[in-house]
């Protein structure tokens, strides 16, 4: 759980807005449009709707309820999945960095969530800390907290240019359109690396 109220709040309304828009892309483009082509596509949008979900839960009440560790497997088999597409499937080089994004996002949800169990099972305030024994005083959990923020920021940086791009074009600007998918991974990569610095 996030302990500042107001962060909290930040991090939360991204992925309510993220959230919003998977699921009015399923009920429109999905089922009333058919719009959503093959399994890949549902399979991007119920992952974002389910990472969504998960970071605003996190956020607000921590992982404690999830003892058994459901969460960080189920993300850690969709990004598996993804990655897998990404490398044996009829991918373009734009659908393959589009799905390297959603594998980014999965570790980084798999990340989080073990994170946060691991922290939330020392009572100490300093046992998860260097000096504590571990591979915690090995200094590699912050190693890999800084990769994927590098990476997630990255990713914004390029969603951000793209929904540039998106926005010139008079047909790519509806909200559940190529300018909405754009905006929506464009917050869900800032509101999860910026969840991922509360990690450091």
């Amino acid at each position: 759980m996030v302990e500042v109220l107001w962060l909290r709040w930040v991090l939360t309304v991204p992925f309510v807005a993220t959230g919003v828009h998977c699921l009015a892309r399923c009920w429109v483009e999905g089922v009333r449009r058919r719009a959503l082509r093959g399994p890949t596509a549902w399979l991007v949008e119920v992952t974002h709707l389910a990472m969504s979900a998960a970071m605003i839960a996190m956020a607000w009440v921590g992982v404690g309820w999830d003892r058994t560790g459901v969460q960080a497997a189920l993300f850690l088999l969709l990004g598996g999945g993804f990655a897998a597409r990404a490398a044996l499937g009829p991918a373009t080089p734009g659908t393959r960095t589009e799905l390297g994004h959603e594998v980014v996002m999965a570790a980084a949800m798999t990340w989080m969530l073990l994170r946060m169990a691991d922290h939330a099972g020392h009572h100490g305030p300093h046992e998860s800390h260097a000096g504590g024994g571990g591979w915690e005083s090995t200094g590699l959990p912050d190693a890999l907290t800084v990769v994927l923020l590098v990476l997630l920021a990255g990713a914004a940086a390029v969603w951000a240019l793209r929904l540039v791009a998106a926005l010139r074009v008079p047909q790519g600007r509806a909200l559940l359109g190529r300018a909405g998918v754009v905006g929506s991974h464009l917050l869900m990569s800032a509101g999860m690396a910026a969840a991922t610095v509360t990690l450091l």
